[in-house]
């Protein structure tokens, strides 16, 4: 809240005001001024990898647990990964419910895409394989596959999981 709404308060000197209802009153302003819907706030779990990736994928060449250390975010973590030219970086992410919420989430993302890509030291890419909330449009999917694609990563989406898979069973080398 004060983030977001602490530069526009106005503080006044009190005055005294007849309140029929003080409970009432007292519930609204809290309901204005500080309550948000459960929906806005919900997340969205991450998809479980081993499930939806690494079971379609045994033979496949997949390194797990892979950490990379990147100037200004310090080591990353990431379940998976392969190589096919590239060191491509597998990592699950749940998107928030909240259309706003999920675009600074794609944001944080494309920049570690982008360091990860420039600064990794190994030429390397990072792979969003995306649950999203039914709430979340498909403008913004799109928005947040094209800020992502721009800044060197990758967007699957769990709908398109299966293509992915068979992507990864053909170019997946050592």
């Amino acid at each position: 809240f004060a983030s977001k709404e602490g530069n526009h308060l106005l503080l006044t000197p009190p005055r005294t005001v007849l309140v029929e209802d003080a409970e009432a009153e007292f519930a609204d302003y809290f309901t204005r001024l500080v309550h948000f819907s459960a929906r806005r706030n919900r997340r969205i779990k991450p998809p479980n990898l081993r499930e939806v990736f690494a079971a379609h994928l045994i033979g496949v060449p997949l390194e797990e647990n892979v950490s990379m250390h990147v100037r200004g975010l310090g080591n990353l973590k990431f379940p998976y990964a392969y190589r096919n030219g590239l060191l491509n970086l597998v990592t699950p992410e749940g998107f928030p419910a909240d259309s706003h919420r999920a675009m600074e989430k794609a944001k944080d993302l494309a920049v570690q895409g982008h360091l990860l890509a420039r600064e990794s030291g190994e030429k390397s890419k990072l792979i969003v394989v995306a649950n999203f909330s039914s709430s979340v449009s498909e403008v913004t999917r799109g928005d947040i596959g094209y800020i992502l694609q721009e800044h060197d990563a990758r967007l699957v989406p769990l709908s398109t999981i299966g293509a992915y898979v068979e992507e990864v069973r053909r170019e997946a080398h050592r």
